[in-house]
């Protein structure tokens, strides 16, 4: 009888583990995934850049360090979904990638180095489906995120030491993957599709 007990227990586990959504379920999450993360990251960009050009630098880190994380928040709950912008060198510690998105990260690092085309991953493993897509860094990124005393100007180090007093996010390169969205959607959207 244990055995039984152990062989079912064992099924339901590898079950667990594995992908449970269909073809047209894992493209209907990745193409809303997709949209997400390019509503999010196009905000993003322009509100910052306007503040950059509004104010300088100084101006822009401090509207990033208190806005950020409301803006990706108000696009997502329009989403019914859960928005994050993570990362294996984080600034904000709210953005601290855990061991499973690690191994994620650290794929898509493997894939960048051997420079193949990275894809967006939907996740359907768990109670809730989640969705992982690349986030490159850009050239224009390098203000804050390059090398400290290169692209990033020491004064901008300690503005942004002054916000993100634990900051790791600094030393990439324009092409290296600075992290990852993850999308965390809190309602099945299966039921809709054909």
């Amino acid at each position: 009888m244990k055995r039984v007990g152990f062989i079912l227990s064992f099924l339901l586990l590898l079950l667990g583990c594995q992908n449970i959504l269909s073809k047209k379920e894992t493209i209907a999450y990745q193409e809303l995934g997709n949209k997400i993360a390019q509503t999010v990251g196009k905000d993003l960009t322009t509100q910052l850049t306007q503040k950059l050009s509004e104010g300088g630098l100084e101006h822009a880190l401090t509207f990033c360090n208190e806005n950020a994380i409301l803006i990706t928040e108000n696009i997502a709950r329009n989403y019914h979904a859960d928005v994050q912008r993570i990362s294996h060198k984080n600034r904000n510690p709210i953005n601290r990638a855990t061991p499973e998105d690690l191994a994620i990260i650290n794929d898509y690092i493997e894939d960048v180095k051997k420079k193949k085309e990275l894809e967006p991953i939907v996740d359907g493993k768990d109670n809730f489906v989640k969705y992982y897509a690349p986030i490159l860094t850009q050239e224009k990124c390098l203000t804050c995120h390059g090398t400290v005393g290169k692209e990033v100007h020491k004064q901008t180090d300690s503005l942004i030491k002054n916000l993100y007093p634990a900051d790791l996010a600094t030393g990439f390169q324009a092409g290296d993957l600075r992290g990852v969205w993850k999308v965390t959607f809190k309602e099945k959207i299966h039921d809709n599709i054909n």
